[in-house]
């Protein structure tokens, strides 16, 4: 209960789709669906959008990134911080695609940021 009452603080006022499915991704289906009822009954978001995305985390299931460590391996990376940096920069790079970077693209982004 504590992650939805953290996460129902930070609800935006306004939620289009794109931003529902990036809550959702980040927090979980049970954390959203109790964090966006908590974030309405405090009166930081209006029923309106709780009605707009009540019903989200049956009809979008987050997918898992494309791209894994192993990926990284394969571009001669051994692992430590750089890895888990270079696969945030990844997933933030996908989610900002609203998830449809597929693995090729993803894969072509870490070798440009391996190179840098």
């Amino acid at each position: 209960m504590a992650a939805a009452v953290a996460f129902s603080r930070r609800v935006p006022r306004t939620l289009d789709d794109r931003g529902a499915r990036r809550l959702l991704h980040a927090v979980g289906a049970e954390t959203f669906g109790d964090g966006m009822a908590l974030a309405a009954v405090r009166g930081r978001i209006g029923a309106d959008v709780v009605v707009a995305h009540r019903d989200l985390p049956a009809r979008w299931i987050p997918p898992r990134s494309p791209v894994g460590g192993r990926d990284l391996v394969r571009f001669g990376l051994g692992g430590g911080p750089r890895v888990g940096r270079l696969l945030a920069e990844a997933e933030a790079e996908w989610v900002e695609s609203d998830f449809t970077l597929d693995r090729e693209a993803l894969l072509a982004f870490l070798a440009r940021r391996i190179e840098e």
